[in-house]
């Protein structure tokens, strides 16, 4: 976790965080809250950052640099994708 490198600037990190939660919330269902938290730098060199839906379950999503999500993990229990959402991420 040392390895994450926190360096963009508050336009690039407003819209990352803007770019996350719009994809949870027009992808998954039944989420009432997101929290999103600084994105970084992989080691790898992928911006990414991490987060919790309805204050519980976490995730880690990577982030293109046009801002369109690239890819979410989440763990057990997280909600889930919208049947229209499956086969191709909603906008």
């Amino acid at each position: 976790m040392n390895q994450e490198e926190h360096i963009y600037d508050d336009q690039t990190i407003a819209k990352a965080k803007e770019a996350t939660q719009n994809f949870i919330k027009n992808n998954f269902e039944g989420v009432e809250t997101i929290e999103v938290e600084e994105p970084y730098r992989s080691p790898m060199g992928a911006m990414k950052s991490k987060g919790k839906v309805n204050q519980e379950f976490k995730f880690t999503i990577t982030i293109n640099e046009n801002y369109s999500v690239d890819g979410i993990s989440v763990e057990k229990g997280f909600p889930k994708i919208k049947e229209e959402c499956q086969e191709k991420a909603c906008d």
